[in-house]
């Protein structure tokens, strides 16, 4: 495992640590430590357990000109995870990420994959094992449906009755990718 793949799980040991409190509401916090993903040495990129803590979500590197896809591992204690693979059923050619879940098991994610044709970039489906089946758009009014607007990071209530999400203009982030 790269140093970057532990860098950037530090920050989210609060979440595994919380137990059934993360399915309760807000909590405090502990103090943040490396989490690391056995048989994994890509980049770990916006982590998500799940609401029962036995897995971790996250995606790849995202940066222009990379593939990327949403991974999972299975919990081995709270700052080690054991590597399982790709979510089978939800991955595509698109950029795939930001994967939520709320405790029933319905996944939410970001893909480009239909915004030509369709303007969405908010997805979802659900989750069993290793797969992830039924996977639509997200219904309602969460686009803008106007040029160059998409979402970029969703988060879905462990009740799965309220959608966070963040929208962005395209050119912004062209912006900003050049400055880098």
């Amino acid at each position: 495992m790269t140093r970057r793949t532990v860098i950037a799980l530090c920050g989210f040991l609060g979440l595994l640590t919380l137990g059934d409190a993360a399915l309760a509401g807000p909590a405090d916090f502990e103090t943040p430590q490396p989490v690391v993903i056995s048989g994994y040495s890509g980049q770990a990129m916006q982590p998500f357990i799940s609401r029962d803590g036995k897995y971790l979500f996250f995606n790849d590197r995202n940066r222009p000109g990379d593939g990327t896809d949403i991974y999972f591992a299975t919990k081995v204690d709270d700052t080690h995870f054991t590597f399982v693979g790709a979510l089978k059923g939800l991955n595509s050619t698109a950029v795939d990420d930001s994967a939520s879940m709320d405790k029933d098991g319905n996944i939410y994610f970001i893909s480009p994959r239909d915004y030509q044709r369709s303007e969405d970039t908010l997805w979802q489906g659900k989750f069993a094992d290793d797969a992830v089946t039924d996977v639509a758009h997200v219904e309602g009014d969460a686009q803008k449906r106007q040029p160059q607007w998409i979402n970029i990071d969703d988060e879905i209530s462990a009740d799965g009755q309220t959608l966070y999400f963040t929208e962005n203009h395209l050119g912004l982030i062209d912006r900003k990718l050049e400055s880098s």
